[in-house]
């Protein structure tokens, strides 16, 4: 439908983005970065809940620096 909005659109240039751009971001843009990470040398990190687990550790000093600061 945004397809359709977007050519009809376009001659009037009233719609944020191209007929082309639309085209463009359904199409999608990633590919395989094994070959790269052999050539640079480098291991790619997982990313899953082992991963991002400092996340939570950021997320309470946060809060706790907030607290701090309400306390003030």
């Amino acid at each position: 439908m945004v397809r359709r909005v977007a050519a009809l659109m376009e001659p009037l240039g009233v719609f944020p983005v191209t007929a082309d751009q639309v085209r463009m971001l359904t199409e999608g843009n990633s590919c395989d970065g094994r070959p790269a990470f052999e050539l640079l040398g480098i291991t790619p990190t997982p990313f899953g809940p082992d991963a991002l687990g400092y996340l939570q550790s950021l997320q309470g000093a946060r809060a706790q620096a907030r607290a701090a600061g309400q306390g003030s």
